[in-house]
């Protein structure tokens, strides 16, 4: 039509190029162009020029103008390691004929390794679930006097991410290879040439009112061991922590809960066991009227295992811990009306905090089953401290001027110094674009146990 005429574009001694200089390190030119706004360029005689010399050229070249996803060849390259293997790669198609799913097939070639063909397959559907699918396959040929030899070798991974209706979800993956050679002799990023664990797994996440479930069974596959580690299955059920009562005093008692169960095995090793952890908590935060806020809390944790180091079958361990903190927010102001501003804020949040744990002595009778060990030094701790705020007040606007905050403990746990360091931190920041930051650490005790007054160890800007 006269309209898709008026469109095209001819150009005579076209040059494009993108470098920012007026006279440009490296451009490429073509004495006809004719280009075909928002869906391709045709160029004839196209020889690229780096510093007016003229470098590489070919007869014809075609490129898209068109933006998003696109169907077309990939770009290959060529070269030669360094051991002097003259190579081809990614000679392909890209296909994308759809929103919802897209393909990619190519080929690479090796003098020494033989052709690798890779194809990469993704989809999705908004909302509901995704998914790709990649790997590779090896022809690998060797020549030994007149008898040749045909080795065939790949690899395959997958990923799916599927939702069922607002709280549910299902995730699958799995990696899977030919031989433990197969990557470091495929592979061109150096992070994939050197991987040695293959993951796979299917997990189903459920949400409900107050907490979630999860089930799960995974595999974690040592190439160089050639050894898997199991969880099969997995089980772990939260409850947020939230009031048991409604109404009345105890409105604050809240309760938290989670759970744990795995069925964990090696298979290069007879070691094949289950346990559960089982953790709650109960806090009750309230307010002292009319500064402070006072918040105890109690953590009670059981272990049990299907047996024990010394064969024991169905051994329970119990653990506890104390938790209570205390602190305040207090507020001064200096008057200044000076030049706009009128005042300094000074906000003062000075807090104490206190944890008791007990030390579990039979921690070292139980096996570490899937990340369930059972453990527990004794804790006696004190800690403070005291975060200072300054403020410029400039009518109904606050200027930050800056912090100084310090904190430190007591551990009783520690006979020999029980005094923690004493941590100090100065922040500054009236700019949005420029701060800073001077943290430094003092220690009360002289070589290595005297006790005496702070004394600088080490800092940082």
């Amino acid at each position: 039509s006269d309209v898709y005429k008026r469109q095209v574009m001819y150009i005579r001694r076209a040059r494009f190029t993108t470098c920012d200089l007026k006279k440009p390190h490296y451009y490429f030119y073509s004495p006809k162009l004719k280009v075909i706004p928002g869906e391709r360029g045709i160029a004839r005689g196209v020889i690229l020029f780096i510093r007016d010399l003229p470098v590489f050229g070919l007869p014809y070249v075609v490129f898209s103008l068109r933006k998003g996803r696109q169907s077309g060849f990939l770009t290959p390259e060529v070269g030669n390691f360094f051991r002097g293997e003259r190579f081809i790669r990614n000679v392909g198609y890209y296909f994308a004929p759809s929103d919802y799913w897209d393909t990619q097939l190519s080929v690479d070639y090796g003098e020494e390794t033989g052709w690798i063909f890779r194809t990469a397959f993704r989809y999705a559907l908004r909302d509901y679930f995704s998914g790709s699918f990649s790997g590779s396959y090896l022809v690998e040929n060797h020549q030994e006097l007149t008898a040749q030899q045909e080795k065939r070798r790949g690899e395959l991974s997958f990923n799916h991410y599927q939702t069922f209706g607002t709280d549910s979800r299902l995730r699958l993956t799995g990696s899977f290879v030919s031989d433990k050679n197969y990557f470091y002799q495929t592979q061109n990023v150096p992070q994939e040439r050197m991987k040695r664990n293959l993951y796979s797994s299917a997990i189903y996440s459920r949400g409900f009112k107050g907490g979630n479930l999860s089930v799960s069974i995974s595999r974690r596959y040592n190439i160089e061991e050639d050894a898997s580690y199991d969880n099969v299955p997995e089980i772990s059920v939260n409850r947020y922590r939230a009031p048991i009562f409604d109404r009345g005093f105890l409105r604050n008692l809240q309760l938290s809960y989670s759970g744990r169960f795995v069925n964990y095995r090696e298979s290069h090793t007879d070691f094949h066991h289950w346990a559960t952890r089982q953790r709650s908590a109960i806090s009750f935060p309230v307010r002292l009227d009319p500064y402070f806020n006072f918040n105890p809390t109690v953590k009670v944790e059981n272990y049990l295992f299907d047996q024990d180091k010394e064969g024991n079958k169905y051994p329970s361990v119990w653990q506890y811990s104390f938790n209570t903190s205390l602190s305040t927010t207090l507020y001064g102001n200096l008057r200044m009306g000076v030049a706009g501003v009128d005042g300094v804020r000074h906000i003062l949040q000075p807090s104490l905090s206190l944890s008791f744990q007990p030390e579990l002595k039979t921690e070292s009778d139980f096996y570490r089953v899937g990340g369930i060990y059972p453990y527990g030094g004794k804790v006696f701790l004190l800690r403070y401290s005291v975060n200072n705020m300054f403020q410029l007040k400039m009518g109904n606007k606050r200027v930050n001027l800056g912090s100084v905050a310090l904190s430190g403990g007591y551990d009783w746990s520690n006979e020999q110094m029980p005094l923690t360091d004493l941590n100090i931190s100065i922040r500054t920041g009236i700019s949005p674009y420029f701060g800073m930051v001077l943290n430094g650490i003092f220690t009360f005790y002289k070589n290595g146990s005297r006790l005496d007054v702070p004394e600088y160890d080490y800092g940082s800007v």
